[in-house]
């Protein structure tokens, strides 16, 4: 028991932290977690809890600290091993969570979480190809729906970031994926008013209703909407409640929280609330929602802002831009509609200015990325290599977040390039900036940038391209490969994506070549009058999408 100073027995105290945890009050639990830490610091199972919710806080040196102390005092315990474990990756030190998770896995054969967590360990240290194995291996061993989903999605996230992966295997995971969220197949009847010209009730399904790149995306689909033809319901998969968050909730004409409510529950929610187009974003990404749609809550269906195909036929249409459905090698079981550019991005008001190429003050070539390091796929590390021979005396500068200040990374990243080659002398880490305008301040310390593959950079390929830095793409076979040469074509630059690896160093070093004289002022004006930062025209071409598959549907209902 506890009384309302939150003293008392520590395991009482423990499971009303919990408690609070659940119901979001995160004052009370943090208060009920340290009480009961300074009653019975040794006791494994207040540590482990108390630990993850200092993560989840975001004050990960703390819990690797808690975690490490416990784990020090019983080097057996499995939980406090698992705690580190979580605590090590979310910290970015990749390589000693990798021996935590390999010793748990051998420990515990079969068991989903320590292969779960071995996966995003070797996803952090760019190796996604190694990550799949391991991936695959905690989905074969995991029950329930929700641990299932989790998996499936960390699955199909790492064969999408990996070189050399069957598109056929990939084509029939994700419908595997699909039909084991699926109900039964049955035909479903309802009550929506066939009337083609009527004003549309719109549902947005989306767990990026936050500081997030997809919420600047789809910000002009809700600020922009034509009011007259289009009520927007958001059903938000979000915890977080950031200035975002409450922007959204004040366009939207009507909020849903899905948060703790199955799929089952939200699909009728959105039954009782008539919405006759429903939206889901992102579906392989973050905690967004596939199996809600694949309830058919709505008579039109749509997918958007997703890197592949659904796998499943409930859906009316996968919106793409013209040049990412030119690949071939995604199978979609929707239809796709290609829009004239279907990444938008607001322009950068608090970008700094553009600045000067610093080939002109350093006499040498800086090449550069700010992807996340997994994206950086066995290909990546060849092809960024064929660039730097390819340009004698060049460098490469590498920034992502804090990721590099782990000397452990710094060393796994050198080595992939002196494999091909490459002296590790050719590298530099920029250490993580906060804020947007410091994060930005990056391009101006490079003079080209250099996309990963097979899963293309989205807001870094805007980023550079806004602050006046070209980029170099390879153009592959799938929606994802495809990203940054859509957005390329949108500038009239489709000829800085490249159709194989020696074409991607001819690129570079043609550019290379240009980068002294290049005027990166031109480069934003080219972008701010583009079709990426026209959010009007962004938002009418949804509208139509939505009016003519809703018109499609009365057709038929009539």
């Amino acid at each position: 028991m506890t009384d309302a100073g939150g003293r008392g027995e520590p395991k009482a105290l423990l499971a009303a932290a919990l408690r609070a945890r659940d119901l979001g009050d995160s004052a009370t639990a943090r208060a009920l977690f340290e009480n009961a830490f300074s009653l019975a610091p040794d006791d494994a199972d207040i540590v482990y809890s108390y630990g993850l919710f200092l993560i989840g806080a975001g004050e990960v040196d703390r819990a690797c600290r808690l975690f490490n102390d416990a784990y020090g005092k019983s080097p057996g315990n499995a939980m406090l091993a698992s705690g580190l474990g979580v605590a090590l990756r979310s910290s970015g030190r990749f390589v000693l969570a990798e021996q935590i998770w390999r010793s748990l896995v051998a420990a515990m054969p079969g068991q989903p979480q320590p292969l779960y967590e071995l996966g995003q360990s070797l996803m952090g240290q760019a190796r996604p190809e190694d990550a799949v194995g391991p991936l695959r291996a905690a989905l074969a061993g995991a029950h329930g729906l929700q641990q299932r989903d989790l998996l499936w999605k960390a699955y199909l996230l790492a064969m999408a970031y990996a070189d050399g992966m069957d598109p056929e295997f990939v084509r029939d995971e994700n419908r595997r994926h699909a039909a084991e969220l699926a109900p039964s197949p049955t035909k479903v009847e309802y009550e929506n008013d066939p009337d083609p010209e009527r004003r549309l009730r719109v549902g947005y399904v989306s767990s990026d209703f936050r500081s997030h790149s997809v919420a600047r995306t789809m910000e002009a689909l809700f600020a922009l909407r034509n009011r007259r033809r289009f009520e927007i319901f958001a059903y938000a998969q979000d915890t977080t409640n950031d200035a975002v968050t409450q922007k959204f909730r004040e366009m939207a004409d009507a909020w849903r929280s899905t948060v703790g409510i199955d799929d089952v529950a939200a699909a009728r929610r959105i039954r009782d609330d008539r919405i006759d187009v429903l939206v889901t974003s992102a579906a392989h990404f973050d905690d967004n929602r596939l199996g809600i749609a694949l309830h058919r809550p709505a008579p039109v269906q749509i997918s958007i802002y997703d890197s592949a195909p659904t796998g499943s036929d409930v859906f009316d249409a996968l919106i793409v831009d013209p040049e990412m459905a030119g690949g071939g090698d995604d199978y979609p079981s929707e239809r796709l509609f290609r829009l004239r550019s279907m990444y938008v991005h607001p322009p950068l008001e608090l970008a700094p200015p553009v600045a000067e190429p610093p080939v002109r003050k350093n006499g040498y070539v800086t090449f550069g990325s700010a992807n996340h390091p997994s994206k950086f796929s066995r290909r990546t590390f060849a092809l960024w290599s064929s660039a730097l021979r390819a340009v004698p005396g060049s460098r490469l500068r590498l920034k992502s977040g804090t990721r590099y200040e782990e000397p452990t990374m710094r060393a796994l990243i050198e080595q992939r390039f002196i494999e091909h080659g490459i002296d590790s002398g050719r590298l530099v880490f920029d250490r993580g900036d906060l804020g947007l305008a410091a994060h930005l301040a990056f391009y101006g310390r490079i003079d080209i940038s250099l996309d990963t593959t097979p899963f293309n950079g989205a807001t870094t390929t805007f980023e550079s391209l806004w602050m006046g830095v070209p980029v170099v793409a390879l153009r592959g076979r799938t929606i994802m490969s495809r990203w940054a040469s859509a957005v390329l074509a949108r500038i009239d630059r489709a000829r800085w994506a490249a159709a194989d690896e020696a074409e991607f160093a001819h690129i570079a070093a043609e550019l290379a070549n240009v980068a002294p004289v290049q005027d990166r002022a031109d480069l934003r004006a080219r972008v701010a009058a583009s079709a990426l930062c026209d959010s009007a025209r962004h938002a009418r071409d949804y509208e139509r999408v939505y009016r003519a598959l809703w018109r499609r549907w009365c057709s038929r209902h009539r």
